[in-house]
């Protein structure tokens, strides 16, 4: 009996080692194929990162591309406003004057032919002649026996009422740099 233990033992014990064996193998069989399969699968990711990155570059390259088209186009754009500012400017500028002027012709109009004028109303017609031409009037050179050198004012005062009428708005009295009195449309 105690061979049969024995040899029972033995039996079992290789039995056990075998077990151990092959339980051992097929972990190494199963590290390994793991091992394949983690490296497999790091390449294809290695693989995905490098497309992705070329994409990512391709993608950026794109984007600055876009965004200097938007820039150029913004900055025409821009460029337009400020002509369109300028042109506008421009055309507001000429109306203004093509208003000036009309509303001196409408004055003059307004008053009678110079043949049948009592001399003051032949000094409006003076002072509006030289607006018309984009100038302003020195009344003390041009009209001095019209008005009183010790009271100048009320005769100033009588042209600018006058004038306001005439053409909308009241023209600008003032002494120039020479102490003389003059008259401008502005």
């Amino acid at each position: 009996m105690g061979s049969s233990k024995e040899e029972i033992t033995k039996r079992l014990s290789r039995a056990a080692e075998e077990i151990a064996k092959a339980a051992s193998d097929e972990t190494d069989s199963i590290s390994t194929s793991i091992q394949r399969e983690v490296a497999s699968n790091i390449l294809d990711l290695k693989e995905e990162s490098a497309a992705q990155k070329t994409e990512l570059v391709a993608l950026k390259s794109d984007v600055n591309a876009l965004k200097s088209d938007v820039n150029n186009k913004l900055n025409t754009v821009n460029q337009n406003l400020r002509d369109l500012h300028k042109s506008i400017h421009t055309l507001l500028s000429l109306i203004q004057e093509e208003g000036k002027i009309s509303r001196i012709q409408n004055a003059l109009q307004c008053i009678k032919s110079p043949d049948h004028l009592d001399e003051f109303n032949k000094v409006i017609v003076s002072i509006l002649g030289c607006f018309s031409r984009g100038e302003g009037c020195n009344v003390d050179k041009h009209f001095k026996h019209y008005q009183n050198r010790e009271y100048p004012d009320p005769f100033m005062t009588l042209l600018k009422v006058t004038i306001h009428p005439l053409i909308g708005k009241a023209p600008r009295v003032a002494k120039d740099s020479n102490e003389e009195w003059c008259i401008w449309y502005e």
